[in-house]
């Protein structure tokens, strides 16, 4: 086996170990993700799909 084959292989093997090392960091990143929501949900449990600041405001009447 020559040099030139040996570093390619090395090299080859270099990129693999790169590969598993961010396979690895996406898998601790996503087991660690966790959703706003209590239901799974991305979404805030208060939202309800209007716009924040045009929803109408409930006038309280003085009694």
């Amino acid at each position: 086996m020559t040099l030139d084959v040996l570093m390619k292989f090395g090299q080859a093997l270099v990129q693999e170990q790169e590969n598993v090392k961010r396979v690895q960091l996406a898998d601790a990143y996503m087991s660690g993700a966790e959703l706003a929501g209590v239901g799974g949900s991305s979404l805030p449990e208060d939202y309800d799909g209007i716009a924040v600041g045009l929803k109408p405001q409930k006038k309280k009447l003085l009694s």
